[in-house]
């Protein structure tokens, strides 16, 4: 009996560590990288260089659609990490007054990822990116009462005018006389919200489900429902934008939304109003800005409730070098994971944009990879005149950190995706470049919504 005691304590040593060194060792020693049939979109072209951990240049390879290819790693051990870069000819780029994007054959984009251990790469593309816009298959007549739209607010007998009117694809009117609209129809059945507002600042809605194709439909007073208040609390009001829409059904392809508070009433320095319609939709996408001298801050939230309270990152930056050759800082807080920028020939016909993605304790210090000299001559990339110009932090609802990031964007895409729900992001800029300008926000709110994190 004494013996069989001791050997116990032997026993769960000895299984400890053969459970942590199982724990511990690769699932692989290779790389595999699989396309789908929209990662590289018309009149692109996309190239993956695989570097290891101290900037050498493992595999360099030209990648299409619908294709896998494979990198063994020599000599692989557990102490080692690697870094993907994906480098894009042919990209979409902001003008010279960064208002609207170009598209320029020409233009070359980097995305860098470093501190990576060997996986199955699954490289998606926008699921639009090949699509071509939907083409009208009827139109919707809306006639309103006379009263409605020369008359005033039911409930309260205030000024009352027609500001918004949306369907499933499109907010385009046609005015057939003061009484009558038609609206081209994409969807059968369609969807409608028609929004009003008076001088007493309380918005009213009207909204038709289920609209059957080339319908007719009529709008009295009587059919007028308030929109439901909410009140967010921010660190300060000052430049600072909301905006609330419907949320998108996550289990469709197309982009449907309903904008509900294209901008928030500010109440004080520190609260901001906003209205929805209270019962019509499963939830509602929040978009928050704070936009201050030297950073920028976001919060959005793609579903559900709409929040009380602007959240902020708490971490800093301080950059003693900001070249992507020889770039130093030091860093404080926790985030899930930080980016950084770069970029060079906005005012010239062809640009190249730089984008490092890591973990924040991996960002104090950075030197880029190596690109294949054939590679950097025929894009014409220059590394040595290369700056970085803005320092991202972010902080993602369901992250733990970095490694869910590359999960979500790579490895397990399908399944992580939906679980990001609400995301905090803040820009702080090393110098007066134009991209820190908010020139078009309308702009900006429906790139964020086509955002993956």
């Amino acid at each position: 009996m004494k013996n069989y005691f001791l050997i116990i304590p032997f026993l769960v040593i000895l299984l400890s560590f053969s459970c942590n060194k199982d724990e511990r060792e690769p699932t692989q020693d290779y790389f595999k990288l699989t396309t789908n049939d929209n990662f590289i979109s018309n009149q692109e072209r996309k190239w993956i260089i695989l570097n290891s951990d101290n900037g050498e240049i493992i595999k360099s390879i030209e990648v299409f659609n619908n294709e896998s290819y494979r990198i063994d790693l020599e000599d692989y051990t557990l102490d080692k990490n690697y870094t993907v870069q994906i480098i894009t000819q042919g990209d979409w780029f902001a003008d010279e007054d960064w208002v609207s994007d170009v598209w320029n054959e020409e233009n070359v984009s980097l995305e860098c990822f470093i501190d990576l251990k060997p996986n199955n790469w699954q490289l998606n593309g926008n699921e639009n990116s090949n699509q071509t816009a939907l083409e009208p298959i009827g139109t919707e007549t809306i006639r309103f009462d006379e009263n409605l739209l020369t008359g005033s607010n039911p409930f309260t007998g205030s000024f009352l005018s027609l500001y918004y009117m949306r369907n499933k694809y499109t907010e385009q009117l046609t005015e057939i006389n003061d009484t009558t609209f038609q609206m081209e129809q994409y969807y059968n059945p369609d969807n409608m919200l028609l929004l009003f507002s008076g001088d007493d600042g309380i918005p009213l809605y009207k909204w038709f489900d289920n609209i059957e194709l080339n319908a007719s439909l009529y709008v009295d007073e009587e059919d007028l429902t308030e929109m439901t208040e909410h009140i967010i609390s921010f660190p300060t009001t000052s430049n600072s934008k909301t905006y609330i829409e419907s949320e998108d059904d996550p289990n469709t392809d197309a982009l449907e939304y309903y904008n509900f508070t294209p901008r928030g009433i500010i109440l004080d320095s520190n609260n901001v109003q906003v209205y929805y319609p209270k019962g019509v939709f499963d939830g509602c996408y929040t978009y928050m800005r704070i936009y201050g001298e030297s950073a920028t801050e976001f919060h959005i939230k793609r579903r559900g409730s709409i929040p009380n309270t602007f959240k902020q990152i708490d971490a800093t930056i301080s950059v003693e070098d900001n070249s992507v050759l020889n770039f130093t800082a030091s860093t404080e807080g926790m985030v899930d994971y930080c980016s950084l920028s770069g970029g060079y020939g906005y005012n010239q016909s062809k640009t190249f944009s730089y984008n490092l993605n890591s973990s924040l304790n991996s960002i104090t210090h950075f030197k880029a990879p190596q690109i294949p000299e054939n590679l950097m001559d025929s894009l014409q990339i220059d590394l040595d005149n290369l700056n970085f110009y803005k320092f991202i932090f972010y902080e993602v609802d369901s992250y733990s950190g970095y490694d869910d990031y590359i999960k979500t964007w790579f490895i397990q895409p399908e399944i992580l995706m939906e679980k990001v729900i609400e995301y905090q992001r803040k820009e702080i800029h090393f110098t007066d470049f134009k991209s820190t300008k908010i020139e078009n926000e309308e702009d900006m709110i429906l790139k964020e919504r086509q955002r993956k994190y």
